[in-house]
């Protein structure tokens, strides 16, 4: 199965649409250095949380990651991983919507919903599911869209890592 896409959440592909510790929204997030015992996820560490943190902190993170489909009359069959990794309890869904030419959602399917980590430090999740694409003429992009919603118990602590994959199945 080839790669199309394989990427982490950054600052740059992730804005916080929600913030119990408030602040104007969308935020940009920040990258924070996890627990000594938090996982890498595919070697990287690179872990981003809210700007404004408080105790019993729930912060909502919405990433992007577009990727061509092509101009050709296909189905197009595509795999979609998504390992995540947060300080506590973090709750995933993702989106996958195809834009045609001129920008227009031709299609929105759902990828996966309300998939939990088991909470804690160490603990890491994989979020997955499969989808069968008819791509025509008009279809150019695909854009995954994930929704994270994170809650850290202590001020300070709350951190969040995923990593997307998406594979063209063959």
């Amino acid at each position: 199965m080839p790669i199309v896409v394989q990427s982490f959440t950054t600052p740059s592909n992730t804005v916080i649409t929600a913030n119990t510790a408030g602040g104007t929204f969308p935020q940009t997030p920040v990258v924070v250095a996890p627990a000594p015992i938090q996982p890498f996820i595919d070697g990287s560490n690179a872990y981003i949380w809210a700007p404004n943190t408080a105790p019993n902190q729930t912060v909502t993170f919405v990433s992007t990651f577009t990727f061509a489909t092509g101009l050709l009359n296909v189905a197009l069959p595509i795999s979609v991983n998504f390992a995540f990794s947060g300080a506590d309890a973090v709750i995933v869904s993702g989106t996958l919507q195809i834009v045609n030419l001129l920008g227009i959602v031709v299609a929105t399917i759902p990828i996966f919903a309300n998939v939990v980590n088991a909470g804690g430090v160490t603990s890491v999740e994989i979020a997955s599911g499969d989808t069968l694409i008819g791509v025509n003429l008009l279809g150019t992009n695909a854009v995954l869209t994930l929704t994270s919603t994170v809650t850290a118990t202590t001020a300070g602590t709350g951190n969040y890592l995923g990593q997307v994959t998406i594979n063209r199945v063959i």
